[in-house]
């Protein structure tokens, strides 16, 4: 669980090939990877309400280890997160703990069921607390574009994709029936590659994909709704 900690503090959100997602394409061609990347920080910023669903995959000795997350984010109401992760140990894979985070009584609940155990319930004054506090277990899927959304709730926790250095354009690729730009940059905790493809469209996050030495990590988002804010 330590290796898979460590490789999740690295906090890359990603998402999948297909999106519902409105359009954000009022702006002419970016320039280049910096303005891409800041367009991408732009659009987060500017929604109102945000839904996903997804998987991220952490490659480990002897095998791999999965989460399943949901994320529905509003800006009046709060986050509400879940996700399943399975036991990394192979033979043991059928076992499955279930966490959601919801608002209530102006704190988040932590509700967590381990197998073969009664739920538990936990607290956290903020959404910031909350988040970090899921960032591990959920392989850095709750610290994933949460942040980009909604910044000074997060106070700066997460979001480590804008926050990338070096960054090139590398190509355009098609995600299934979505064009994205594909950009590479250096975290900045480590110096380590990473991998980002943002939708042409929309500036959404569709995937990212990066390591830690031997650690190989892939997440991938379906954006189920993104809202803008009222003008």
């Amino acid at each position: 669980m330590k290796q898979i900690a460590l490789v999740a503090c690295l906090l890359w959100a990603t998402v999948s090939p297909t999106t519902h997602a409105q359009s954000g394409t009022e702006k002419s061609n970016p320039a280049g990877a910096q303005e891409i990347v800041q367009r991408m920080a732009d659009r987060y910023k500017s929604l109102s309400a945000y839904r996903d669903e997804g998987t991220v995959v952490v490659a480990l000795p002897g095998g791999s280890s999965e989460v399943k997350f949901k994320t529905e984010y509003d800006r009046k109401s709060g986050l509400r997160f879940e996700y399943i992760s399975h036991h990394p140990f192979p033979p043991l894979k059928h076992l499955i703990t279930t966490t959601r985070l919801y608002p209530e009584g102006g704190v988040y609940k932590l509700w967590t069921q381990y197998p073969m155990q009664e739920p538990k319930i936990d607290s956290r004054e903020s959404l910031a607390l909350a988040v970090a506090t899921l960032t591990g277990t959920s392989m850095g899927s709750a610290a994933g574009v949460v942040p980009m959304i909604d910044p000074d709730a997060l106070k700066g926790w997460g979001a480590s994709a804008i926050r990338a250095k070096n960054l090139t354009l590398i190509a355009e690729e098609m995600l299934g029936d979505v064009n994205c730009y594909v950009v590479t940059g250096n975290m900045p905790s480590d110096g380590s590659q990473v991998t980002l493809w943002i939708g042409k469209a929309d500036f959404l996050l569709r995937r990212t994909k990066g390591s830690i030495g031997k650690f190989e990590q892939e997440e991938n988002r379906t954006v189920l709704a993104a809202e803008r804010k009222p003008v």
